[in-house]
């Protein structure tokens, strides 16, 4: 019975990680900055195509600048795992003009911690 809830209890955060993933992917696929920026940490790093953003304002006003001129049409998961206490996820975000860009990003605490967005050719 310990063993059990042992178990439970190592896989509760993560189930909190895998909804902080699922909303993140559909803010994604769906442009919606403000709720995405909600799922960012203080420290947050992200990168748009090479160009690299620290912190949660800084890297916010990115996305929306990249979201706003790359205007989403869906989202695919292509891969997704865990280690520890963290979720990554590789994805193509597929946008209105046709253009595809890989995205990859790590979830630690029910934050994202980084993301990065390139121009997949």
């Amino acid at each position: 019975m310990l063993t059990l809830a042992v178990a439970l209890a190592l896989c509760m955060p993560l189930g909190a990680q895998e909804q902080t993933v699922s909303t993140v992917t559909e803010c994604l696929a769906k442009g919606q900055i403000t709720l995405l920026s909600e799922h960012l940490a203080p420290e947050a790093e992200v990168t748009v195509q090479e160009k690299c953003f620290s912190g949660k304002d800084r890297s916010c006003r990115a996305l929306e600048k990249f979201l706003t001129e790359n205007a989403p049409a869906r989202f695919d998961v292509i891969h997704q795992g865990a280690k520890e206490s963290s979720v990554f996820v590789i994805g193509n975000l597929h946008t209105g003009s046709q253009s595809i860009f890989r995205v990859y990003f790590l979830v630690k605490d029910n934050r994202i911690q980084q993301m990065r967005i390139e121009k997949n050719d």
